[in-house]
């Protein structure tokens, strides 16, 4: 599945999903006034970036970003990022669709140098307060408001958290190769070794966040392997927290060679334990 802005020719399919989502999940009557705002996906791309998730050429959910300036933002203020309009089509709803274009925005805001983002929604898109719930928001109901006469909408925000960040340089070497690891017959980096990579680079941008006899685990991979790597080849993976929950710590990974090419992308979930009292359940 792929992030990216939408195309000129993919804007009526996305303007058809974005309704279709609002009907559909009953949030909105089709006569609305706002269905045909929703419809109007060539103007959110110009007056706000409208941002697409498609696999196998095919659109399964959109969002519209709102920058700083734009006509489309409705609560945030001079520090936050903000965006509106999500959607997914129905056929592809828990798959992370949504997910990944929440964080996509996350991810833009804290590269304009935003202090937080910011959104509102209905109070009976509960799918969507899921999603916004996971990924760090929290209800902010002092900008409550109405557009309307019998319409309310929540407000929800979140604030960036300090990144923590680490990232490190392997050498693909024999042993590292597919047919060394046993995931293959080439001689090119296999899965496992860059999963370990991956989990490796996670561990260091983990560690100045530990305390006493803290470690961590790793509990949940989400890795795609994009490009091969032969012997010789240089990988640099870098790791960013995404998220804490507690004691879970969710960072988005990435793998490129020297020049660019995307070698692999996802996230590493990784929770917190008390080493000392994790060896003494497996000995009991």
């Amino acid at each position: 599945m792929e992030i990216r802005p939408a195309r000129p020719e993919e804007y009526d399919a996305v303007g058809d999903l974005t309704a279709q989502a609002y009907v559909s999940g009953g949030h909105l009557d089709p006569g609305h006034r706002y269905v045909q705002q929703l419809r109007d996906a060539a103007r959110r791309a110009v007056e706000a970036e409208l941002l697409v998730a498609v696999e196998g050429g095919r659109v399964l959910g959109t969002v519209t970003y709102c920058p700083h300036g734009s006509s489309w933002r409705e609560l945030g203020r001079d520090d936050e990022g903000e965006f509106r309009t999500l959607g997914v089509a129905p056929d592809a709803q828990g798959r992370g669709v949504g997910a990944a274009l929440v964080r996509a925005c996350l991810e833009r805001s804290r590269a304009d140098g935003d202090r937080g983002v910011v959104l509102c929604s209905l109070p009976d898109q509960t799918t969507a307060h899921g999603i916004y719930g996971r990924l760090g928001f929290t209800r902010d109901p002092e900008r409550d408001w109405s557009p309307e006469p019998g319409t309310r909408l929540l407000a929800f925000a979140l604030v960036h958290r300090p990144g923590l960040r680490a990232e490190r340089r392997f050498t693909v070497g024999d042993a590292d190769t597919a047919a060394a690891v046993g995931s293959g017959s080439l001689p090119v980096l296999g899965t496992p070794r860059l999963l370990a990579w991956c989990e490796a680079v996670t561990c260091e941008a983990l560690e100045p966040a530990l305390t006493g006899g803290a470690t961590s685990v790793g509990t949940e991979v989400a890795l795609q392997h994009r490009a091969p790597s032969p012997v010789g080849a240089v990988v640099v993976v870098t790791a960013v927290r995404e998220h804490e929950d507690g004691r879970l710590h969710t960072f988005a990974v990435e793998a490129r060679h020297l020049d660019g090419t995307v070698v692999a992308s996802g996230r590493i979930t990784r929770a917190v334990v008390d080493a000392e009292r994790f060896l003494a359940r497996l000995q009991a």
